[in-house]
């Protein structure tokens, strides 16, 4: 047990107060509690039966409770038995009015509403109670007020979502146990939909069981990324180990480093296993037999990454449902393993060679992360076999020249990036990706086309496509319906734009900096209702523009909003920019030639106009005369 704090020595005001009955929890949930609070740094008092004396709390004690900014009650079942328990609350209770404190409520193994109108076990204790001090008496009546505030307020209910046996059959709140113990062991502050794709692959009804957990104000979501309060993450974590406390082998979940290398060490796993993570602070380097992992044979999650392994794994459980193994230490898989419903493969930074023979295996594969692995192929094979992949990260494979014609024919696939493939001569020649929602080839510098679109794909699409050698798009990009957003930065050889790029009723985002041949192209396009209509943000800087390309651009593009032409060799700008009364943002940084600006639309917010060493004083004199009319931001630095 840990120590507890001396309340009648502390001169400090603590930051949690736990008020619990010793005999229900004491050495288990609030002992858990108290300990993970006090690793988090946090000032806890966990009283001392000591300091209730007779029938009344010590003074140190009401003091404790008074100087602590947040008060934690542990109802449990016997919790309303214990008068001075009932003192606490009343005196808690007190707080919350007297001095604002935050009280956190905590049902363990009792429903709320049994403490909120007394019934069950504090049905019966309050009747004895009140046999002892009188049915009007003012104490009981403090004690049923206290009672009833208290558990009206939010807080956490411990019975059946975390506080089951793991050894229950699949019934709806044991999933809901699986859910949680999994987010917090192995996958807080990770993606949304990458967990819930691992859980459902594991046959369990992710959506719902997330969604259960937020209502309960047991996890929740920042930025798309699944977040858990840290006593809610320690407490989970400390559920685990109370499962099998004196041995580490026959617990379910394994997430602290120390613990996983003892038993892969000691080859003392076993099938109630079910997942493990092992990331340590610093890179291990583990002395284990290649059939370590021949005892889990129900391992769902194996996570491994900053270790080492003296041995080449012989054995994979074929239950995974993810492999997340960074520098996995194998060209290839054992030739036993036939994970049938694997998920996701996370092998970033490992010498894979052989993996077309091993598609054919994995029908349920979704998630594919092969980034910045060592290969010595040339050409990423086959992968027709998982018809329910849906990303594939191919980022940093610098020896990968072509990528087999497969890829290009995934229904299901959303993500496709082969960023920094820096030997990629050729893609695909044709594709069909109807479900397609992000492309990147990003510094593939040997790229020199893009395939073919076979036939329309109307899915909102955001392309990347910076420093390629691409020469040009291909006429099929019209069946890009979907398409808002391309980036060819720094394509220096890209010579045309096709105008039906120009005619897609969702194309927004058009980044082409750098692309100098791309002036004349433009001037080619002429402006219609059905064309350049819907494009809100171009960003053309350093493609040695001059005034007519300019003027082209303001004319051929009214809707404009973000206006990026910095870097360029115009004079002036033309008249009719005031025309664009969408606009909100214009960049002409580093224009050294640019002399004048004329009179801007009164939707413009930022103009960034530094290091324009030729503008006019005039010039500078309007501009600063529009901001102190429609306080709109400039930036005008000189040489």
């Amino acid at each position: 047990m840990a120590n507890q704090v001396d309340v009648s020595e502390s001169h400090c005001s603590y930051q949690v107060f736990l008020s619990f009955r010793g005999k229900d929890t004491r050495h288990t949930f609030t002992y858990h509690l108290y300990d993970a609070l006090r690793r988090k740094g946090i000032m806890t008092i966990m009283d001392d039966e000591e300091l209730k004396v007779g029938d009344q709390l010590a003074p140190v004690l009401l003091k404790a409770i008074e100087e602590s900014r947040i008060s934690i009650v542990v109802f449990s079942e016997n919790y309303a038995e214990s008068s001075w328990c009932l003192d606490e609350l009343v005196k808690i209770h007190d707080c919350i009015k007297s001095k604002e404190q935050h009280v956190w409520p905590i049902f363990y193994k009792v429903d709320p509403s049994d403490v909120r109108y007394q019934k069950g076990s504090y049905a019966e204790a309050m009747t004895k109670h009140e046999s002892r001090f009188g049915k009007d008496s003012e104490n009981v009546h403090k004690w049923r007020l206290a009672l009833t505030y208290i558990a009206n307020l939010k807080g956490e209910h411990l019975k059946s979502e975390v506080g089951a046996h793991p050894d229950r059959k699949f019934c709806s709140s044991s999933m809901k146990k699986i859910f949680f113990l999994d987010i917090a062991c192995f996958f807080k502050g990770q993606k949304l939909e990458y967990v819930k794709g691992v859980l459902h692959a594991c046959n369990f009804d992710s959506g719902d069981g997330i969604t259960t957990l937020i209502n309960k104000s047991l996890l929740s979501i920042h930025n798309n990324h699944l977040e858990m309060h840290d006593l809610i993450h320690d407490m989970g974590k400390e559920i685990v180990k109370e499962e099998a406390w004196n041995e580490a082998g026959e617990r379910n979940r394994f997430w602290h480093h120390e613990d996983v290398l003892q038993v892969l060490a000691h080859n003392n796993g076993s099938s109630k296993i079910q997942g493990i993570m092992l990331d340590p602070p610093q890179r291990e380097e583990i002395n284990c037999i290649n059939v370590v992992f021949e005892k889990m044979q129900n391992l769902r999650i194996l996570i491994v990454r900053n270790t080492s392994f003296s041995q080449v794994p012989s054995f994979l459980p074929n239950n995974l449902r993810l492999l997340d193994w960074k520098h996995y230490p194998s060209q290839s898989f054992p030739s036993n393993f036939h994970p049938r419903k694997i998920w996701a493969f996370n092998l970033r930074g490992s010498p894979i060679l052989e993996l077309e023979n091993s598609f054919q295996r994995f029908q349920n594969l979704t998630y594919m992360n092969i980034s910045y692995c060592h290969m010595v192929i040339t050409k990423f094979q086959n992968v027709s076999g998982p018809n329910n992949l849906r990303e594939l990260r191919l980022d940093g494979c610098k020896k990968l020249v072509s990528i087999h014609e497969s890829v290009g024919h995934l229904t299901n696939l959303l993500f496709l990036s082969a960023s920094e493939c820096i030997q990629l001569q050729s893609f695909v020649p044709t594709i069909y990706l109807p479900s397609l929602e992000y492309l990147c080839f990003n510094f593939c510098r040997k790229l020199s086309h893009l395939p073919e679109i076979m036939e329309i794909m109307d899915k909102p699409l955001k392309i990347d496509m910076i420093y390629t050698s691409i020469e040009e798009l291909p006429e099929s990009i019209k069946n890009l319906i979907g398409l808002n957003y391309l980036d060819i930065t720094g394509c220096k050889g890209l010579q045309h734009l096709p105008s039906s790029l120009f005619m897609l009723p969702n194309f927004v985002t058009l980044k082409i900096r750098e692309c100098c041949q791309l002036g004349v192209s433009f001037r080619r396009i002429r402006a219609s209702h059905s064309t350049c209509s819907k494009l809100e943000t171009l960003h053309f800087g350093n493609a040695d523009l001059l005034n007519e390309d300019v003027h082209r651009i303001i004319h051929n593009f009214p809707n404009l909003k973000d206006l990026n032409v910095s870097e360029n060799k115009f004079v002036s700008f033309p008249t009719s920019i005031i025309e664009c009364n969408k606009l909100t943002r214009l960049d002409v940084r580093f224009c050294a030639k640019l002399q004048e600006l004329p009179e801007l639309p009164l939707s413009v917010e930022e103009v960034d106009a530094s290091f324009c060493n030729s503008l006019t004083w005039e010039t500078s004199n309007m501009l600063w005369t529009q901001v102190y009319q429609h306080y709109f931001s400039l930036y005008i630095f000189h040489n």
